[in-house]
Order: structure tokens, then C-alpha cells, then sequence
């Protein structure tokens, strides 16, 4: 018997779990830029949380886009996926 091949969803979820906390040891970096919290904003440097901001506050944790910008700087668009899934992890 062959073995069962998982589905698209159970993939996507392990790439999910193997990404979404990236930011947090970023997030405690002392000096870290602010606009890196800011991973789809287009005025990232006129508020300073993200509650401040229509487009930022959905994230509700400063961790989850920070995961995205590292994904993004380090990978490229290559894996734009990835950071898909480091944003909705909450």
C-alpha cells in the first residue's frame, strides 16, 4: 500500500507553523527600524504603532509582518507564500 500523500492544506499549514514566529526575536532587537513592522504600508514612517494605521492594525502583533519583511528581504518574490502565511498567522 502506497502512503496517503497530504493534502495541499496539511502542506500549507506545516509552512505556516514552520514560519509565523520569525518576527519575534527580531521584535526584541533593540534599534530595529520601525518601518520593518510596517510590512504592507504605504506611509510607514508617519505613525509609530500599529494601531495608528488603517492598513497596519489588522495584524494586531508587531511580530507577524516583522516575519513577513524578513521572508521578503531574505527570499525575495520568489516565496511571497511564505510571507502570505507569516501575516495571517493571527
Amino acid at each position: 500500500m502506497a502512503p496517503a500523500e497530504p493534502s495541499r492544506q496539511v502542506i500549507r499549514a506545516t509552512q505556516g507553523g514552520l514560519v509565523h514566529d520569525l518576527g519575534k526575536p527580531w521584535s526584541q532587537v533593540p534599534g530595529r527600524p520601525p518601518e520593518a513592522t510596517r510590512f504592507d504600508c504605504e506611509t510607514p514612517r508617519d505613525h509609530t504603532s500599529l494601531e495608528g494605521c488603517p492598513s497596519c492594525k489588522h495584524y494586531r502583533s508587531a511580530h507577524a509582518p516583522l516575519g513577513a519583511t524578513l521572508l521578503r528581504d531574505a527570499l525575495g518574490g520568489s516565496f511571497s507564500f511564505l510571507q502570505e502565511l507569516a501575516l495571517g498567522h493571527h
